[in-house]
């Protein structure tokens, strides 16, 4: 086997050792991630994630490296200290988004505890109690946010246990307390009737953020995030929910005049223009996802359907027209790939997404 890859279930994959220094500042000791089920491909692919995480693991150490020379000498055993060198180490390998879910649920954990509570008085009574009158008892929360919530503090405590402050974890097995897991609604693609009622409704950038869902299956967000110098023959995702996101997706021919426009009347260079960023992630999608979401529900929508449900759409008409499973995901942004694949390579892997792409085909209404 080529070094760095492995094969398993007709997918290789890039493998790479953690430094020793870096594995606790990464949390973990080994790289894996999914490259492409042909050989060639991922040879190529993998000089590209090579490349990468050499300059991660430099950039890591330097910055680890000044951290702990700074704070080795004042690093107690106090929660907020803890809370604070926790942190401190997620920021080198955590998304914005997840660094402001821990910070905000150990923030609630210490203000809980009180700031002068040392990590070796957190016992299984105290977690269990937290567990009960705090996480379970938060108005308005989905079962989901209370797993996300007891799941940070779990791993806040498990970095506690490498890092030598305690022998265990007392927030580990405590799932069971936050009861019966609710019912999960059954999210649902449109069908071309509902498309009808949806499309002939929705005012102009509602419509234009829609339809382009509609026909290249991004997030809402990823596209809210596009810059006219991003779209050009394709969507080209230079960031987004995770690494596997970067991807460039082909424009639809039925996107071109509206792609067009939106890029010549941009007001501030942004494809979908005048949004604020607002909401605890500070996404420019947050707003005119509330408000999609308040024109769906006035049309009889119910929660089986939202914006995301474009992107099921979308799926579902690529996997009903016949396109291959891998090549949906590549689309969607589920396979990693190489973004010098798609604009250097000579152009073929692009021309073939394109006419995979074209095969879907909807009527819309305006």
């Amino acid at each position: 086997m080529a070094k760095y890859l492995t094969y398993h279930r007709h997918q290789y994959y890039f493998n790479l050792s953690v430094p020793s220094d870096l594995v606790t500042a990464l949390g973990k000791s080994k790289i894996s991630e999914p490259l492409a089920p042909v050989l060639d491909e991922a040879e190529i692919l993998k000089h590209d994630r090579l490349l990468f995480w050499k300059r991660q693991f430099k950039e890591i150490r330097k910055n680890y490296d000044q951290y702990n020379s700074k704070n080795s000498k004042v690093l107690t055993s106090d929660i907020p200290s803890l809370i604070t060198a926790y942190l401190s180490e997620e920021k080198l390998r955590v998304s914005n988004q997840h660094l402001l879910d821990k910070q905000r649920y150990l923030q609630q954990l210490q203000d809980t505890l009180g700031h002068n509570t040392f990590i070796i008085d957190v016992t299984r009574r105290t977690s269990s109690d937290y567990v009960r009158d705090i996480i379970v008892t938060t108005p308005q929360q989905s079962y989901r946010s209370k797993e996300k919530h007891l799941f940070v503090l779990s791993s806040f405590f498990r970095w506690c246990v490498r890092s030598g402050f305690i022998d265990h974890n007392p927030f580990a097995d405590m799932a069971f307390l936050l009861g019966n897991k609710s019912v999960a609604i059954n999210k649902k693609p449109y069908r071309q009737e509902q498309l009808k009622l949806l499309l002939s409704s929705l005012p102009g950038p509602l419509y234009d953020l829609s339809v382009i869902a509609l026909y290249s299956g991004l997030r809402i967000e990823e596209i809210c995030r596009l810059k006219i110098q991003d779209v050009n023959e394709g969507f080209e995702i230079k960031q987004g929910k995770n690494h596997n996101s970067i991807r460039v997706v082909p424009i639809h021919s039925a996107l071109t005049d509206l792609v067009h426009n939106l890029k010549a009347t941009s007001p501030d260079g942004y494809l979908i223009p005048n949004l604020t960023p607002a909401g605890r992630s500070n996404k420019r999608s947050h707003n005119i996802s509330k408000q999609f979401g308040r024109y769906k529900t006035k049309l009889g929508f119910t929660k089986e359907h939202d914006f995301h449900s474009l992107r099921r759409t979308f799926a579902t008409t690529l996997e009903n027209t016949g396109v291959p499973e891998s090549t949906i995901s590549q689309l969607m942004g589920h396979k990693k790939q190489s973004i010098s694949l798609y604009l250097y390579s000579g152009g073929l892997e692009f021309t073939r997404l394109q006419q995979e792409i074209e095969r879907i085909k909807f009527v819309l209404y305006k």
